[in-house]
């Protein structure tokens, strides 16, 4: 396995720029993710669907329906596979080999974070961040509700690593994120504190001023910046 802050495995069929690269502990993931049970019950959901439709295909093969079984069975296979995606994030793989962004503590009461993450899923475009510390992609920014964030000191402006799992489309990049606090995988605190390391300082404080502006959003909603900080939208 890559260190921390190198490139993660293939996480869905795709690399993250940069890793936590750790072996996430199942039974923590279970205690504190709230994200868990929600992906576990859509990975059951979707393996039934698939299974199902696989039947039906079957059931179409052996009825002389050939061409419909091939449909069908392309559909059932196409299913199968997002349920294995979505397995994927339930079974903790996002925090090893999810794309690490920087987070900060912004609430105790409630516990809130602010999350920061690159939205363009180009190759192309991490290899330039990689060279110039700058892209020409759009920031998002979250702010996320907690019950609880383990090994970490409970104060204002705390650095909170985090995994980022991504979903949906804008402007040609990703649309939504989920960012995952590490805590909230491993009991290590070596492993927190590599992560902060590893995160360059200017992801830091490009956070920490995006925190000062961010408008009043929902939860489930992201706010878009360029690279020059400049707001765009909020969806």
């Amino acid at each position: 396995m890559a260190d921390i802050g190198e490139q993660g495995e293939s996480f869905n069929f795709s690399s993250a720029s940069r890793a936590a690269n750790f072996r996430p502990d199942l039974d923590r993931i279970k205690q504190y993710d709230p994200y868990r049970k929600k992906y576990v019950r859509l990975n059951r959901i979707a393996q039934g669907i698939g299974l199902l439709t696989a039947g039906f295909a079957l059931r179409l093969w052996t009825t002389d329906h050939g061409i419909w079984a091939g449909v069908v069975g392309l559909l059932a296979v196409l299913i199968l596979l997002g349920g294995y995606m979505i397995g994927r994030g339930a079974a903790g793989a996002v925090y090893s080999s999810g794309l690490l962004i920087p987070a900060r503590i912004t609430s105790l009461q409630p516990l809130q974070l602010v999350a920061l993450a690159n939205m363009g899923n180009d190759e192309d475009s991490d290899e330039a961040n990689d060279e110039t510390g700058e892209t020409n992609d759009l920031y998002g920014i979250r702010r996320v509700t907690l019950k609880e964030l383990p090994l970490h000191s409970l104060r204002i402006g705390e650095r909170v690593p985090c995994a980022a799992a991504f979903g949906g489309s804008n402007r040609g990049g990703w649309g939504h994120f989920e960012p995952r606090p590490l805590a909230w995988a491993t009991a290590d605190p070596l492993v927190i504190m590599a992560s902060i390391g590893s995160i360059p300082e200017n992801e830091w404080q490009r956070l920490e001023q995006l925190t000062l502006q961010l408008p009043e959003i929902d939860e489930d909603q992201v706010a878009f910046y360029r690279t020059d900080l400049t707001f765009v939208e909020a969806k």
